[in-house]
């Protein structure tokens, strides 16, 4: 995964104390994860990740700089992964008629991240919580991966729109409204249990 926060370091790395650390840095993030997909968002704790790696806490904090840039890699990762499978998804309905790929589309994102509980997860805390989560800045990167997923989506409604299948319209308003939709039948789903 192509690293999307500044990390803290105190000098300049040679290119294999590089790699270490990034190697380092997706074993936390996979860590984390699997914290995640196992034990929800509760149990995502600085300590927990630690005694998996067989750290104190406080060496974490060379890696991330607080546990809000590590929850924003974290759902920027979860982003980038799925904008991958969303455009590996779009590129086999690439000669099809836009409503069909708008179904398409939505039925596959939905399923991809009931394959994928604690991804979900991350995704619906930032958007279901009612406060902000993430400051501006800690926020940008998440943000830049959600803009990937969403131009994608965009473009299915500006080629839906050139087939005259949707009358022209803002297709930036149209592919807000229809994630929210998608994502809300997500939350739905998620309480269903009850």
């Amino acid at each position: 995964h192509p690293r999307l926060h500044e990390l803290p370091m105190t000098a300049t790395l040679s290119p294999r104390r590089q790699r270490t650390r990034e190697r380092k840095v997706d074993a936390i993030l996979d860590i984390a994860m699997t914290l995640v997909a196992d034990q929800g968002l509760e149990g995502l704790t600085l300590h927990k990740i630690a005694a998996a790696m067989d750290w104190v806490p406080g060496t974490l904090y060379r890696y991330f700089s607080s546990k809000d840039v590590l929850l924003a890699e974290l759902q920027a990762r979860v982003l980038i992964e799925y904008g991958q499978a969303q455009r590996a998804e779009l590129s086999r309905y690439a000669q099809e008629e836009g409503l069909w790929v708008l179904l398409q589309m939505g039925q596959h994102y939905v399923s991809w991240f009931q394959q994928r509980p604690g991804h979900h997860a991350l995704i619906a805390m930032g958007l279901g919580h009612p406060k902000a989560l993430l400051s501006e800045t800690t926020g940008q990167p998440v943000l830049r991966a959600a803009m990937t997923v969403l131009t994608q989506a965009n473009e299915v409604f500006v080629k839906t729109a050139e087939q005259g299948l949707l009358q022209q319209g803002n297709s930036i308003d149209r592919t807000l409204a229809y994630w929210a939709s998608v994502q809300g039948v997500l939350q739905m789903h998620k309480l269903a249990r009850f």
